[in-house]
């Protein structure tokens, strides 16, 4: 049989099989010494490809046929083809994870981020249409307000409902009707796990005892919650530009 092509660390993979382990290194060549007795050495050139004559001797210095070897040094090699193949695989599953977690993260986080948006809406929606049982149902049972009317600070229990009351109040005091708030996009919408943080930018028209009057460039911002009922307002403030 025609003796095969190896390298010195091919060899000694073959050898190792068969009892050999690894003692020492001198220079360029690996010693090998049996572990059964008379404990028989060999050494074994560390270089890329084998001369045959070296490769022959030490062949039938470890007690081995040539297609002996050759049918153990060709096992070896589709063992390890197979760990190559098999670390590759779970290597690209790993990579083919990290996406698939990643593309569900971002998935996650723009769901929250339109959840919370949900909120918002539905509370400005609502006070627009004057249906202030829609827009408290927006805001957590404990709120806290701060706004440009009196008094100026609601906390508590209830306080988007005692909010949408006193506004009411003081537009009827003071004439105004037809009050409409508009939003721009966010200049912040953060996520964080369960609580989000809000800045948007709006304008609120609204008519003085019939003349139209028009305040731009407020700021609302919002902080929400996320309960088991979904994302709640628990506070919000209306800075006037």
């Amino acid at each position: 049989m025609e003796l095969p092509v190896v390298s010195g660390n091919d060899a000694v993979s073959v050898f190792l099989k068969i009892g050999y382990e690894f003692d020492v290194q001198h220079g360029s060549h690996m010693l090998l010494r049996h572990r059964s007795p008379p404990h028989r050495r060999l050494s074994v050139p560390n270089h890329k490809e084998l001369a045959n004559g070296t490769l022959r001797a030490l062949i039938r210095d470890a007690g081995l046929t040539v297609e002996e070897f050759a049918r153990l040094l060709y096992s070896s090699l589709s063992r390890n083809l197979f760990q190559i193949r098999h670390h590759a695989t779970i290597s690209n599953m790993h990579r083919l994870l990290i996406a698939l977690l990643a593309v569900l993260s971002a998935t996650a986080a723009q769901t929250d981020s339109s959840a919370v948006m949900s909120a918002v809406n539905q509370f400005v929606d609502s006070f627009n249409k004057g249906d202030a049982k829609t827009a408290a149902a927006a805001c957590a049972e404990q709120t806290s307000i701060i706004d440009e009317f009196p008094p100026h600070g609601w906390h508590g229990a209830g306080a988007c409902a005692k909010w949408m009351n006193d506004y009411d109040v003081d537009a009827k005091k003071r004439g105004i009707t037809d009050g409409i708030v508009k939003l721009d996009q966010p200049r912040h919408l953060d996520v964080a796990g369960s609580v989000a943080y809000v800045v948007m930018p709006a304008d609120y028209a609204y008519k003085v005892n019939g003349k139209p009057e028009k305040e731009t460039a407020s700021m609302l911002t919002l902080v929400l919650r996320k309960t088991a009922a979904g994302w709640r307002i628990t506070g919000w403030s209306w800075s006037k530009n």
